[in-house]
């Protein structure tokens, strides 16, 4: 499990706000940013939200199974739009009144 904490990314270990629970800028110069550092990448402000795609990607295939089941071929990209609607949101979107 990941735990998303939303923070300035440190150009350097000198410049992390995170070194209290960090050990790597103890062995790290303060100037670089350590090779191993935890921290992956930025999530740009403005951004819908974030949702999980294996979840979305299941409940689409149970959902065109059953339109497949009632050959009602007219009703796919409704039951897809649907799928992505209820897709269970990870990250909130940002940035959007």
């Amino acid at each position: 499990m990941a735990i998303l904490i939303k923070a300035k990314m440190p150009r350097s270990c000198g410049d992390c706000d995170l070194d209290r629970w960090c050990d790597l800028w103890r062995v790290t110069s303060l100037e670089i940013r350590n090779k191993d550092c935890p921290i992956i990448c930025e999530v740009p402000d403005g951004h819908g939200r974030l949702i999980d795609a294996d979840a979305l990607e299941e409940d689409a295939q149970k959902r065109l199974l059953i339109c497949a089941k009632y050959n009602d071929q007219f009703q796919k990209p409704y039951e897809v739009m649907r799928a992505i609607a209820l897709a269970p949101t990870i990250i909130p979107a940002s940035g959007k009144e």
